[in-house]
């Protein structure tokens, strides 16, 4: 017999590598939120940055937000499912509509893993999760 539930939700910080592969193996959906506040991920990107003047110089090279790269990192963790993100004002929200309608590059997900290299593990069938 079955979950008497399909679909899980929780925030972003919160969905372990473990959580999305049983979700995955289950055929349940992951919905995820609070891609930009939970457990400060901002804050500590913002820090990050502060501290790695190469990062920081890549970061300005990229032409890229840390908002942007919070929405990527999601998107990768969560690939398959659906991310609620908050937005009041109508045109950041055209423009994140516009900017999740594009795959996420090398070089973005190369910024990302180097943003948050310390919070990666590994997720289901050996991919990193960051």
């Amino acid at each position: 017999r079955g979950a008497p539930f399909s679909i899980v939700q929780c925030a972003h910080g919160a969905a372990t590598p473990e959580i999305v592969s049983d979700a995955a193996a289950k055929s349940m959906g992951l919905v995820t939120h609070s891609v930009f506040g939970v457990g400060d991920a901002l804050s500590r990107a913002e820090a990050r940055l502060k501290e790695d003047t190469a990062l920081r110089e890549a970061m300005a090279a990229s032409g890229t937000t840390l908002a942007a790269l919070l929405l990527d990192r999601a998107r990768l963790h969560n690939a398959h499912g659906v991310i609620l993100c908050s937005m009041i004002s109508p045109e950041r929200l055209a423009t994140n509509l516009a900017y999740v309608r594009r795959p996420v590059s090398p070089e973005r997900r190369a910024l990302i893993e180097q943003l948050f290299a310390a919070e990666a593990s590994e997720g289901p069938q050996g991919q990193t999760v960051i």
